[in-house]
């Protein structure tokens, strides 16, 4: 296997990616649901708090500063969901 088809199948694997929702993200206020991310082809996986023991998630899950989202997709799709999530864009 070549370098470049290397690189491509390692593309197109799904992977875990973890997102910082800060104080001046997007995403403060809003629920999960508000986003479509499976347009990005793009799961939440979970939602990490501090001081807070997981729960299942809800399409009514709001974010909040300090939240830490776990997306699973592609990496040619997650750049995409954590800009959503960070900007709105």
């Amino acid at each position: 296997i070549s370098d470049a088809e290397e690189e491509l199948l390692e593309k197109h694997q799904p992977r875990l990616h973890s997102v910082v929702i800060t104080a001046s993200a997007y995403a403060v206020g809003k629920r999960l649901v508000d986003f479509d991310l499976f347009s990005y082809s793009v799961e939440v996986k979970s939602i990490r708090r501090a001081n807070h023991k997981g729960s299942e998630l809800t399409p009514n899950d709001v974010l909040a500063e300090g939240d830490v989202v776990v997306l699973l997709g592609t990496l040619e799709y997650l750049g995409g969901a954590e800009s959503m999530l960070l900007t709105g864009r």
